[in-house]
């Protein structure tokens, strides 16, 4: 019998040793990233000097699940993603728990995610609330959506994600925790754009084939369909053009608005105005011209003299034209500024409309052609179009006075802006009256009402009294009773 317990134990003992042996090569390995650099035992000397993760602290409601990723920090300057080689530990798992860094919410509480590689660790918090799911989308970049439906073109690839957003507002990426599927891959996939993009967590897309309709959905783990949208690829080609107007008349020194829409095969309007290419026929007469700042989604058909010209855009080999004429008359005889003497308190900002009165009796916006200037930028600033702002554009400064001026033409108006400081008016307490028990704190909220109108919590910045400290004291808002007694006045005052 006792030589069979010796037996017995010498297994046991080579059985440790011969796991040792399997296990300590696993160790010896280190923690590779998705590029192949080795961890601090790797033999090319590149090492693994720090981890970070891509949040500092998940907010989850109960049932839903984020994805936490990891990057490596290596001595060769690299950084690179190792979520999925890295082991990942949750402190309490009966409020969260993760896998591959994918964190789920069990039950409300707080807990702490870290994940671990060649002895080094990263760690975010993780809090799991009581928020409600209000609804899941699948938001797609760059795509024209039009009543739930996404329309693209064959051969086409866009980001897409999947987003929940819950009862307190918060909008939380489901895209790498759940499953993609598309209904007709012949028409549409949706996947990583490629394996490495994958590796490295670089995005999901939805990639188009064939004319036709496929659904993408989003799914949990336990196979639900959180979220559709459907699909529609065609061959989008453009047909046709289409200007604003086909003709129009501009007055010499003025200008007037112009846009494009192109029109598609699959039946689409959009609005291509920042795509065409504009000519002039007669460049000396009218042109295209665009604001100072560059905005090809803001072009305007300027007038130099008088004549006839024809305004042209192009794209894709199409075109569309307006035919400009340019008369000299209904000279500008004045100008004004519509508003009067505005009043305006530091930190706001208000528009000035400037119009010309002209000699046919009819009245033009000219804001954007004037050149705007004040006379006091301590206390007001003004924008012109002309050096890229928006014009007419006013900023109280600082408190005084000061002159704002329009020029064009040799024609100009001016109007007076008085700017005032923001001052605190008086102070209201909520609540106004309060009773409590020896030994219960109670908090008070100090509202400041200022002379513009607006309102700001003072509390913490208020200073707070009592009318006898030994029935009770006060800081930042909070009464703590010292005594039986009272009543006693609280107040709250602020400079």
């Amino acid at each position: 019998m006792l030589q069979h317990c010796r037996t017995a134990q010498r297994r046991l003992s080579l059985s440790y040793l011969l796991a040792l042996l399997v296990l300590l090569p696993l160790f010896a390995s280190g923690c590779y990233d998705s590029d192949g650099h080795p961890g601090s035992s790797g033999s090319t000397g590149t090492r693994l000097t720090k981890i970070t993760l891509d949040y500092k602290t998940v907010k989850l409601p109960v049932g839903l699940a984020a994805k936490v990723d990891a990057f490596g920090h290596y001595s060769d300057g690299s950084t690179v993603r190792i979520t999925d080689r890295a082991s990942w530990r949750m402190a309490d798992d009966s409020i969260a728990s993760v896998a591959g860094g994918t964190v789920t919410a069990l039950k409300v509480g707080s807990t702490t995610v870290t994940a671990y590689c060649d002895n080094q660790s990263a760690s975010a918090a993780v809090i799991v609330n009581s928020d409600k799911v209000l609804e899941t989308e699948i938001e797609a970049e760059g795509v024209t959506v039009k009543d739930g439906v996404a329309y693209m073109n064959v051969n086409e690839t866009a980001p897409v994600r999947a987003i929940a957003v819950t009862s307190s507002g918060s909008v939380i990426d489901l895209t790498d925790v759940v499953t993609w599927k598309s209904s007709n891959t012949k028409v549409a996939e949706v996947k990583p754009i490629s394996e490495k993009a994958a590796a490295k967590g670089l995005g999901v897309y939805i990639i188009t084939h064939n004319p036709g309709k496929a659904i993408i959905t989003a799914s949990n783990s336990k196979g639900e369909v959180l979220c559709s949208l459907t699909v529609i690829v065609t061959d989008g080609k453009l047909v046709k053009l289409t200007m604003s107007s086909s003709s129009m008349t501009v007055q010499v020194g003025m200008q007037e608005a112009i846009s494009v829409t192109g029109q598609y095969s699959d039946g689409r309007s959009e609005d291509v105005t920042s795509l065409v290419e504009w000519s002039s026929s007669d460049e000396a007469v009218a042109k295209v011209v665009l604001p100072a700042n560059g905005d090809k989604s803001s072009p305007k058909v300027a007038g130099y003299t008088e004549g006839t010209a024809t305004v042209t855009a192009s794209l894709d080999k199409l075109k569309t034209t307006c035919e400009v004429t340019v008369k000299d008359d209904a000279k500008i005889v004045s100008i004004e500024i519509e508003q009067s003497s505005p009043e305006m308190f530091v930190g706001d900002k208000t528009n000035l409309t400037v119009v010309a009165h002209l000699a046919d009796g009819s009245t033009v916006d000219i804001t954007d052609q004037v050149e705007f200037t004040s006379n006091n930028a301590d206390v007001a600033t003004v924008e012109s179009a002309s050096t890229g702002g928006k014009a007419g554009q006013v900023t109280a400064v600082g408190a005084g006075k000061a002159k704002i001026t329009a020029v064009i033409d040799g024609k100009k108006t001016t109007v007076q802006v008085t700017v005032k400081e923001v001052k605190l008016s008086s102070i209201t307490l909520d609540p106004e009256t309060v009773s409590t028990p020896m030994g219960v704190s109670v908090k008070v909220k100090a509202t400041g009402v200022y002379n513009n109108g607006t309102t700001k919590d003072i509390t913490k910045d208020a200073e707070w009294t009592t009318s006898d400290a030994a029935v009770a004291v006060v800081s930042g808002g909070k009464i703590k009773p010292k005594s039986v007694g009272g009543p006693i006045d609280v107040t709250a005052s602020l400079d």
